[in-house]
């Protein structure tokens, strides 16, 4: 083969080549074009299962925030925008998306369980996820929480040991707030209210708690106000008309090491 045959030869082939990544680049444009559309549209999503077991989330919410994505078909499913949305959903938890060919879309959702309120406006979760349902008005008998979003987290940890403490005397807290940069404040169930300084709460609650076998349990439904930020003891200041007789707390005070009792 002499030189001007090998050159023609070579030619041919790179033209054929180039031939041949055109039809390729044609027809996956045509592919993306067409048959992808038509795939979608000849594969519509027909059924949406919700599973679960909650009793806030209403399933209309959640089948309209599903619709939007699946107008697409099966092919088309954004499954992670579609998540986003029911995740947006208050009462919502957890949401877990799973496609089944050809037409089904099946969403298994966890729901949150109410564990108190924070402020005027949110509940707590029972794993303190703060959240904000459009009626709170049937969960007014749940504990009150104020405080800012920033201390959410070590007020619920905090709540959740002091009412451990309390319950075991037959008492809950209704209400936990934070007053000032220096002040908590507990209202308990039997009326009391206990203030706290801003440094070691629980460890002064568990303390101050631990005294009341030397009062008894009757004694602190008595208590009109606890002031629990004194170093070596606290101040009680008892409810009208309450007697008490304070030789015996005094010599059992003595006796068990107890922290110091002041009656205002």
């Amino acid at each position: 083969m002499n030189l001007e045959s090998m050159r023609g030869f070579f030619g041919i082939r790179r033209h054929a080549s180039l031939v041949v990544a055109l039809c390729c680049f044609s027809l996956a444009f045509w592919m993306a074009t067409t048959v992808k559309p038509l795939e979608e549209q000849s594969f519509p999503v027909r059924f949406v299962r919700i599973q679960g077991q909650f009793q806030f989330i209403d399933k209309a919410d959640v089948m309209a925030a599903v619709l939007s994505g699946v107008s697409r078909g099966y092919w088309g499913l954004d499954l992670g925008s579609i998540r986003s949305r029911v995740e947006a959903i208050p009462w919502v938890s957890d949401v877990h998306i799973q496609k089944l060919w050809p037409d089904t879309l099946v969403l298994r959702l966890g729901e949150h369980v109410p564990y108190s309120r924070f402020g005027d406006s949110h509940l707590l979760s029972l794993e303190g996820m703060v959240y904000a349902p459009s009626d709170l008005g049937r969960f007014g008998g749940l504990p009150l929480i104020i405080g800012t979003m920033d201390e959410v987290g070590g007020l619920y940890q905090a709540f959740q040991v002091m009412e451990d403490g309390i319950r075991v005397l037959g008492l809950k807290i209704e209400r936990l707030e934070v007053l000032d940069r220096s002040t908590w404040q507990l209202r308990l169930s039997g009326g009391t209210t206990v203030k706290l300084g801003r440094e070691a709460q629980v460890d002064v609650f568990e303390r101050f708690v631990s005294t009341l076998s030397l009062l008894g349990e009757e004694s602190l439904r008595s208590m009109a106000q606890v002031d629990l930020r004194y170093p070596n003891g606290y101040a009680v200041e008892w409810k009208s008309g309450t007697q008490l007789q304070w030789a015996p707390f005094l010599k059992r005070g003595q006796s068990t090491g107890a922290h110091s009792i002041q009656r205002i």
